[in-house]
């Protein structure tokens, strides 16, 4: 039997959100546990599982592997997000460092965005039906009842915060040129950054609320004013401002907790969503099928 996060909230993020001062460690779901008793492909990183003061549990996954070894082009997306899902997870927090394209927000800001724009070459493996034709809504990207709580929560820290803008997600691992950033920056776009897709597509797909945080890092190359953005640049940035994270994400995975899902419709992300005839779907796409729509 897979341990199962009560809360249903599971966070998918980076270095700095799974040792936060007040949490307990309370269950470390293996690869191999996860592959072995569903039969499917599993996250090649451990979920743990951890509970707040107030006994909220959540589930924690990270995106790039320990050791940020993996670029965002090889994040193991579809595993990740079937993995969290095998652990009872139905709320996803997505959260990425992001470059600025809107020059009105500002460096430091915890942004929730509501939209997101595919500019990913198509390399990177974006559903879990391979073998069949399934054809999800994508109108609403986020939980349209989650981005207000989640952006409301951070706002009452007192932290710099924006609800709303496109994400617009790059191929990497280069970043953009200034031609590119400038035309980001032309069609309206807040934000650029490398992760979000097909992860938030995915977890539509596990019939999940998604909602991003975005750790606003550097402004983008297309703005000449302010420094070129490297790796050195993100990562002395997020060492600025990753403490706000910390001080306020116990704080959202107890109001995501709250979240009452029959309020919107992302649980029946798949209802009348499978366009390949029931006697056609193979044994492991009717697998999946299954635990998605748990």
């Amino acid at each position: 039997m897979i341990t199962q996060v009560q809360s249903g909230v599971g966070v998918i993020g980076g270095s700095g959100l799974d040792d936060l001062p007040g949490i307990e460690l309370v269950a470390t779901i293996y690869p191999e546990t996860i592959g072995n008793q569903l039969q499917i492909v599993a996250p090649d990183e451990p979920i743990k599982i951890f509970k707040l003061n107030d006994g909220t549990d959540f589930a924690f996954i990270g995106r790039h592997k320990k050791g940020h070894i993996r670029n965002p082009s090889r994040v193991k997306y579809r595993e990740n997000i079937l993995g969290l899902k095998a652990v009872g997870v139905t709320k996803f927090l997505h959260v990425s460092a992001c470059g600025i394209l809107a020059a009105q927000v500002e460096e430091g800001t915890l942004a929730v965005p509501d939209d997101l724009f595919d500019s990913t070459k198509g390399v990177r493996p974006r559903t879990f039906f391979a073998e069949a034709a399934v054809h999800i809504g994508m109108e609403q990207p986020f939980c349209p009842h989650l981005m207000p709580i989640v952006h409301n929560t951070i706002g009452t820290a007192d932290i710099p915060t924006s609800l709303g803008g496109t994400y617009n997600i790059i191929e990497g691992p280069q970043f953009s040129t200034p031609a590119e950033s400038r035309d980001f920056i032309s069609r309206g776009f807040c934000y650029n950054g490398m992760t979000l897709m097909p992860e938030v597509p995915l977890a539509h797909e596990a019939c999940g609320c998604s909602v991003a945080v975005l750790i606003c890092t550097d402004y983008d190359v297309g703005h000449k004013k302010h420094k070129p953005v490297s790796v050195e640049v993100v990562k002395a940035a997020l060492k600025r401002y990753i403490g706000r994270l910390q001080l306020v994400l116990p704080n959202i995975v107890v109001a995501m907790a709250a979240y009452d899902r029959t309020k919107c419709n992302c649980a029946s992300a798949l209802d009348n969503a499978v366009q390949t005839e029931e006697e056609f779907l193979g044994e492991s796409t009717m697998r999946l099928l299954a635990l998605c729509k748990k």
